[in-house]
C-alpha cells in the first residue's frame, strides 16, 4: 500500500509539472506571437529581450504557478531550459527557431539561453 501511494504521489507530480509546462509554453507562445525572423536576429544581434513581459505580468505568472504547483517549483524550474524552449520553438515558430540556431555572430543559442534565464528569474525566483 505504501508502494503504490508513492507512486501516485510521484506520479501527480509529474502530472503537475508537464500542466505547469504546458502553461509556461502557452504564456511564451502570446508574448512571441507575430514576432518575425528579422526581429529575432535584431534582438540576438542588439542583445535585446524578445519576449516583452511586464513586471506585472512576470509576478502574476509567479504567483499563479506557486498557487498551483507549491513544492513543484524548483523541480518545475529546472525543467524549463533553453532545450525544451528550442523545442518548443521548433514545433511552434519553425522559422524563429531556425534563426536562432543560424545566427552565430553572436551566438543565438547564447542570447535565448540569457532569455531563459531571464523569465526564469523573474516568473519562479524572484517570489
Amino acid at each position: 500500500m505504501v508502494e503504490l501511494f508513492a507512486f501516485l504521489k510521484k506520479l501527480g507530480q509529474e502530472v503537475g509539472v508537464q500542466i505547469g509546462l504546458e502553461i509556461t509554453r502557452g504564456f511564451l507562445n502570446e508574448k512571441i506571437k507575430g514576432r518575425t525572423p528579422a526581429e529575432v536576429h535584431k534582438a540576438i544581434v542588439t542583445n535585446q529581450d524578445l519576449w516583452i513581459i511586464t513586471p506585472g505580468e512576470m509576478k502574476q505568472a509567479g504567483h499563479n504557478l506557486k498557487g498551483r504547483f507549491g513544492g513543484l517549483l524548483e523541480e518545475y524550474k529546472n525543467e524549463i531550459n533553453t532545450d525544451r524552449i528550442l523545442e518548443w520553438l521548433y514545433k511552434d515558430h519553425q522559422d524563429l527557431h531556425s534563426m536562432i540556431i543560424n545566427t552565430h555572430q553572436p551566438s543565438g543559442i547564447i542570447w535565448l539561453n540569457n532569455q531563459v534565464e531571464k523569465i526564469k528569474k523573474a516568473i519562479i525566483e524572484d517570489l
